[in-house]
């Protein structure tokens, strides 16, 4: 029983260790792509950024939701905040 806890425990361990370890093989003659300083460019999150509006289905009931994704933290994280557009703040 105590191997059937352990196992997660380890795979989970080997994980963190791999993705914080993973930036440190690069040479060190080569620039940072991330970090302080550098402007996180992504398309996909470039597209993501701006005022949508989201509309379906909630037990059979029709809903509309007003969602609203900008850039903050030195364009390092997208923020989005959705309300509802039928109980707006």
């Amino acid at each position: 029983m105590k191997d059937m806890i352990r196992t997660p425990l380890i795979i989970s361990s080997l994980l963190l260790v791999s993705l914080t370890t993973g930036g440190s093989t690069r040479s060190t003659g080569q620039d940072s792509l991330d970090g302080p300083g550098h402007v996180l460019e992504d398309e996909l999150l470039e597209k993501l950024a701006g005022n949508w509006k989201s509309t379906g289905k909630i037990r059979n009931r029709a809903v509309e939701y007003h969602i609203e994704v900008e850039w903050t933290l030195k364009h390092q994280f997208l923020e989005v905040h959705m309300t509802d557009a039928a109980n707006p703040p």
